[in-house]
């Protein structure tokens, strides 16, 4: 018994049971399957679209002025999580301490939170994972680089060492 003998009882709709590719068609069959598969992985990876960039060098223009650098501890890591959060789900991870956190920035304050962490004498990087990215591992290279800030513009998270402790009102 053959498949079209054993199918008898359904409707046909007018397709036949057997497809034959057109001849013209034949060599880019597989090509075309290869783009189609390519296509659907690709359009089903996680969100690792994020590049990051790390600055050395504090260019925010924030002077000492309204700085609360005398309140800080020089001992612990400070992390300011500042503008173009939007319900963003972040994995920072500081020694063998890690903290998951969804955020929102503030649009009038332009921060969405903050983070300490103590005993930075132990501590020589940081790593931050967003909205389930790849980790981006930061090196503490001096002490003195205690302060830092975090922020989204597009698809760029800018990670700024700051001289002073920035001053929000």
């Amino acid at each position: 018994m053959d498949l079209r003998e054993r199918c008898d009882f359904l409707p046909t709709l007018g397709l036949e049971l057997e497809t034959k590719i057109p001849n013209y068609l034949k060599p880019y069959y597989l090509p075309i399957i290869g783009l189609s598969l390519f296509l659907l992985i690709g359009c089903s990876e996680t969100n690792n679209k994020y590049v990051f960039m790390t600055s050395y060098m504090d260019k925010t223009g924030r002077r000492g002025l309204y700085s609360f650098n005398e309140k800080i501890c020089q001992d612990s890591l400070y992390l300011f999580f500042e503008n173009g959060f939007d319900t963003d789900t972040l994995d920072v991870r500081v020694g063998d301490c890690t903290r998951n956190l969804l955020l929102d920035t503030n649009s009038i304050l332009g921060l969405a939170d903050f983070q300490s962490f103590g005993e930075l004498k132990n501590t020589s990087e940081f790593s931050i994972s967003i909205n389930g990215s790849k980790n981006h591992r930061v090196e503490i290279l001096d002490q003195k680089m205690n302060k830092w800030a975090i922020s989204i513009r597009r698809d760029t998270v800018w990670i700024t060492v700051l001289n002073n402790a920035p001053f929000y009102d």
